[in-house]
């Protein structure tokens, strides 16, 4: 009887220092763990609070142009008043410097188009449409036609310069539907005239 009795109390003893040996070390890692997971910075990204009618209404009626986009719209007009210079100065290479202002006028009227792209996007003055769509890829559809399908140099400077005007007319749609900010028409018509101004010139040295 007092062996079976000490067995007992061996066996009991073995297995409460057993399941303590691995208690101990199972709360050491759910401890270290705790401690790790707190240090680590949270990597979600902050979210962006939606504007407010009247933010969206402060855009709209912005008038005057930032200084970013007028610097840039300005370096934008030197390969047009460049091309159109050389043209005077240098008659003689009057169709190379020409090809090269259609190129570049090319670039120009697709960049303005994808512009209405992007305000489509963000769903800018109304909700996205597909006619928003379409009609902001009608300007690099018009360019690259222009350039890839007409041989004579100064007809197609004339196709762009016409594209332009079209362009500004659809700006004053837009501008008038609220669909862009309030000073970009007036960006828009001061770079289409100097542009449409430098393609007529070299449409006429070269003609």
């Amino acid at each position: 009887m007092n062996r079976l009795f000490t067995r007992c109390s061996r066996l009991r003893w073995a297995s409460t220092s057993l399941s303590f040996g691995y208690s101990l070390p199972l709360s050491r890692l759910l401890s270290s763990s705790s401690r790790i997971s707190s240090q680590i910075p949270s990597q979600i990204p902050p979210q962006i609070p939606p504007q407010t009618p009247s933010q969206i209404q402060s855009k709209l009626d912005q008038t005057s142009i930032p200084t970013p986009v007028k610097l840039i719209s300005i370096a934008s007009l030197i390969p047009f008043i460049g091309t159109a210079a050389g043209a005077v100065y240098m008659p003689e290479a009057v169709m190379l410097i020409s090809e090269t202002q259609a190129i570049y006028g090319c670039v120009v009227m697709s960049f303005a188009g994808a512009i209405h792209w992007g305000l489509a996007m963000s769903s800018f003055g109304a909700p996205s449409t597909a006619s928003r769509y379409v009609l902001s890829v009608l300007p690099a559809a018009w360019a690259f036609a222009t350039v890839a399908l007409v041989p004579h140099i100064p007809v197609r400077l004339i196709f762009e310069a016409a594209g332009f005007a079209v362009m500004l007319i659809g700006d004053l749609m837009a501008h008038k539907k609220k669909l862009c900010p309030s000073w970009y028409l007036g960006l828009r018509f001061w770079m289409s005239s100097i542009a449409i101004a430098c393609l007529g010139t070299n449409i006429y040295i070269a003609w």
